[in-house]
C-alpha cells in the first residue's frame, strides 16, 4: 500500500508546542443541536484513538464511532500519514443534508471581489480534529500573514477538510464524499505558502469546507511562484502566479471594484443579493472576454449607480 509521505506533516501535525496551547479547541456552530462545528482531536479521542465516553456531542460520536473500528488500526501508516485510497476506511452509511446554497460559480474575479479576507501566508501548526459530522479537518495557524491588497483584511487560521487522515494510530476518512476538496490533488501541508480568500466569520477562522456557510477559497504557491487553486476558481482569465493576483488585486483596487460589493460582503453568505450580483458579475465578465478584455473599473451612471466602464484588452492594452 503506498504511502503518501507529505514532507513535515507526520512531523509537525501532532506535536504539541508551547504555542499551541493557546490555538482553538473547538469552533462554535450556530445550530446548537448540532455540537460544536468543528472539535480538536484531543477533545474527542483518547490516546488508543476512541471516543472519550463523556464531553462527546452525540452526532459527533456517532460519526466517530462507526470508524473506530479493526480496519482503521490494520495498517502500517504513523500519524499524520495520508492514506492513498480509501480502501483503509472504515465502512460508513451517513445520509447528508442538504448543504447551504452555494454562491460560488468558480470565476476569479467573483471570488476576489465578494472575499473580506485575501492575503499570503505560510500554514504554520496544525491541528487535527473532526467536523460535527466526523469528517476530519486540520486548523492551521497562519504565519508570515501578508495582505494581498489595501482593503483585504486579515486572519489568523484556516480550517481545512481532509478525506483521510491518521489520528492516533486510526484511519479517519470523509463521511460524506460530497465534502470532499482534494480529490487526485494532495492535501496542504505544513510549511506551504498559500493565497487564502474568503468570508471573515468573525473568529479568526476561514472555513474551506463546501457546507460550511462561511466558505473560503485556497492556493497553494510553488518554489517558482505558479498558483494552484483548490477547485473552487477553475472559470474566466485565472492569475497563475501570485505577482499575477497581486497584480489584478491592485487593479481592482485602483478601479473601485470592490465599491460594487462593499455592501454585499456584509451580508450573510448566500444570501439573494450576493447571488444575484455574482450572476450579474458573470455576464459583464463574459461579454469582455470574448473580446479578449477583462474589467478593471468602475463608473457612477444616473440611474444604473456603479457599472464596470473600463478595462484592458490582450491586443490594444487601452480602455
Amino acid at each position: 500500500m503506498k504511502r503518501l509521505a507529505l514532507s513535515a506533516l507526520s512531523a509537525f501535525l501532532f506535536v504539541q508546542t508551547a504555542s499551541a496551547g493557546s490555538h482553538p479547541k473547538t469552533l462554535e456552530h450556530r445550530d446548537l443541536d448540532r455540537g460544536y462545528e468543528w472539535v480538536a482531536a484531543g477533545r474527542a479521542l483518547t490516546a488508543d484513538g476512541f471516543v472519550k465516553s463523556s464531553g462527546v456531542h452525540e452526532r459527533l460520536r456517532r460519526g466517530l464511532e462507526m470508524q473506530v473500528q479493526p480496519i482503521t488500526v490494520d495498517h502500517e501508516f504513523e500519524d499524520g500519514d495520508i492514506p492513498s485510497s480509501d480502501h483503509w476506511c472504515a465502512p460508513v452509511d451517513v445520509a447528508g443534508g442538504e448543504p447551504p446554497i452555494s454562491e460560488q460559480d468558480g470565476r476569479f474575479g467573483s471570488v476576489l471581489l465578494m472575499s473580506e479576507v485575501a492575503l499570503a501566508a505560510t500554514l504554520a501548526e496544525a491541528t487535527p480534529g473532526f467536523y460535527a459530522t466526523g469528517n476530519p479537518g486540520v486548523l492551521f495557524s497562519l504565519s508570515d500573514v501578508a495582505p494581498l491588497h489595501g482593503r483585504a483584511r486579515t486572519t489568523s487560521y484556516v480550517l481545512v477538510p481532509f478525506d483521510r487522515m491518521v489520528v492516533r494510530g486510526r484511519v479517519f476518512c470523509s463521511v460524506l464524499p460530497d465534502t470532499r476538496l482534494w480529490s487526485e490533488r494532495n492535501h496542504p501541508n505544513v510549511g506551504d505558502r498559500v493565497v487564502l480568500m474568503g468570508d471573515w466569520a468573525g473568529d479568526d477562522v476561514v472555513r474551506l469546507e463546501r457546507s460550511s456557510t462561511h466558505r473560503g477559497t485556497l492556493a497553494r504557491v510553488d518554489a517558482q511562484g505558479l498558483l494552484q487553486w483548490d477547485g473552487t476558481v477553475h472559470m474566466g482569465p485565472i492569475p497563475g502566479t501570485l505577482a499575477n493576483l497581486k497584480e489584478r488585486a491592485n487593479e481592482a483596487v485602483t478601479g473601485g471594484l470592490f465599491d460594487l460589493t462593499a455592501h454585499l460582503v456584509l451580508q450573510a453568505y448566500g444570501s439573494p443579493d450576493r447571488r444575484e450580483f455574482i450572476e450579474t458579475w458573470r455576464s459583464y465578465e463574459e461579454h469582455y472576454e470574448s473580446r479578449d478584455c477583462r474589467i478593471v473599473g468602475v463608473a457612477e451612471r444616473p440611474g444604473e449607480g456603479l457599472v464596470p466602464s473600463d478595462f484592458v484588452c490582450q491586443k490594444a492594452k487601452q480602455k
